[in-house]
Formats: structure tokens, C-alpha cells, sequence
């Protein structure tokens, strides 16, 4: 009587192990797609296509030398980030393995559940030994470090090439708008982000997105030739 109920109460703390094991899985499956969700570069998954200076039109239309060669000028980020080809490249580059980690990390999720309600399932029944049961729960939790390992290594992937990116597209709009300069009596180039811009008004003839615009693109298109 002794053994048998000792038995049935290692199998119940051994199925209450994994289930917790289990609990934990999931929440650190949860918390990395929320993660990869809303650390992507766009919290929209919609991806730009065909975007470029072509389908890009200013408020005003100014011609190159009716802009203000001197003083404070400014450029829209967020349309210049919208129809800039480089960054919708890379962004959607980006988006694709974001999804493909996200499908695998669900794959793996998926199947270590289904192996832990097996294993319960059969805990209560009373297929397994007390050595069986304790040599699963082992293989078990190893999997779900594994898991965990492989969770890490993902994310820290994904963080990497998203500060890559973002390193690269300052280095290229940066380097553009000091070579688009010379030449030019420019105090200050602002950049204007619509409602979360510091900017309370702007004068429309001194935006020189679409030069720059026009010219980041054009250096991407004979960078790939």
C-alpha cells in the first residue's frame, strides 16, 4: 500500500513538474512573439510594395532651385522611410525571417505540448515505471531548455540585423544629405515626423525631401547594377 501510494504521488509531482514546465514554455513563447511583434521596424505587418520617389508628391511642389539655399530646411522621415527603396527591401528581407522564427518557434511549442500530454496521460494510467516516468520528465524539461536555447538564439539573431539595418539606413541618409549639402548654405536639415515631431509648423517651400529622396534611390538602383 506504502509503495503504491508513493508511487501515485511521484507521478502526480512528476506530471505537476511538467505541466509547470509546460506553463513556462508557453509563456516565454508568448512573451517572444509579443516581443518580435512589436520590435519589428513597422508594428504594422503590411509590407510596401512598388513604393519609390516616383509615387511620392510633396504637399507643394517646388522645382530644385526655388528651394531655399539657405537657412533651415527640412526632410519628412516618414516619407522619406515610405518610398525610400533601400529600407522596404530590408525591411521586408527582415519581416520574412521574423515570421519564419516566429512559424518555428510555434512548430516547436506545438510539439513539445503534445509529448507532455502524452506523457500525462500516460502517467495516469500507470504505463510508465517510477524510473520510466522520472527518465521522460528528464527528457522533457532537456527539451525544453533546448527550446529555450533555441528561443535565445532567434531573438538575438533578429535584434542583430534589425540594429544592422537601422545602423546602415543612418550611415546612407546620413552620408546622401552631407554630400547633397555641399555646395549649399544650409544652417540646419530637420527631420519632420508628423505628429510626434517637435516641429509645431513648417513652411512647405523648405522641404527638400523629394531631392533627397530622389537621390537616395538613385544611388540604391546603381549600387545593385
Amino acid at each position: 500500500m506504502y509503495v503504491c501510494l508513493q508511487k501515485h504521488l511521484n507521478f502526480n509531482l512528476m506530471t505537476k513538474n511538467i505541466s509547470l514546465i509546460l506553463n513556462g514554455v508557453l509563456a516565454v513563447a508568448v512573451g517572444f512573439l509579443y516581443y518580435l511583434h512589436f520590435k519589428s521596424p513597422s508594428n504594422s505587418s503590411t509590407i510596401i510594395e512598388n513604393v519609390s520617389d516616383s509615387t511620392y508628391t510633396p504637399a507643394v511642389v517646388i522645382a530644385d532651385s526655388e528651394i531655399k539655399q539657405d537657412g533651415i530646411v527640412f526632410v519628412n522621415t516618414d516619407s522619406l522611410l515610405k518610398h525610400y527603396e533601400y529600407y522596404n527591401l530590408a525591411k521586408k528581407n527582415l519581416e520574412a525571417r521574423q515570421k519564419r522564427a516566429e512559424n518555428s518557434l510555434a512548430a516547436t511549442y506545438n510539439a513539445l505540448q503534445g509529448e507532455v500530454m502524452q506523457f500525462q496521460k500516460k502517467a495516469q494510467e500507470g504505463a510508465y515505471t517510477q524510473e520510466e516516468g522520472a527518465r521522460k520528465e528528464q527528457e522533457l524539461m532537456g527539451k525544453q531548455q533546448q527550446f529555450m536555447a533555441t528561443k535565445e538564439t532567434q531573438m538575438g539573431a533578429l535584434v542583430s540585423e534589425e540594429e544592422k539595418m537601422s545602423s546602415e539606413l543612418n550611415k546612407k541618409v546620413q552620408d546622401y544629405v552631407k554630400r547633397f549639402s555641399k555646395g549649399k548654405k544650409y544652417q540646419y536639415i530637420l527631420g519632420y515626423t508628423g505628429m510626434s515631431s517637435s516641429i509645431l509648423f513648417k513652411n512647405d517651400s523648405l522641404d527638400i525631401t523629394l531631392p533627397i529622396l530622389k537621390g537616395l534611390n538613385e544611388e540604391y538602383r546603381q549600387s545593385k547594377k
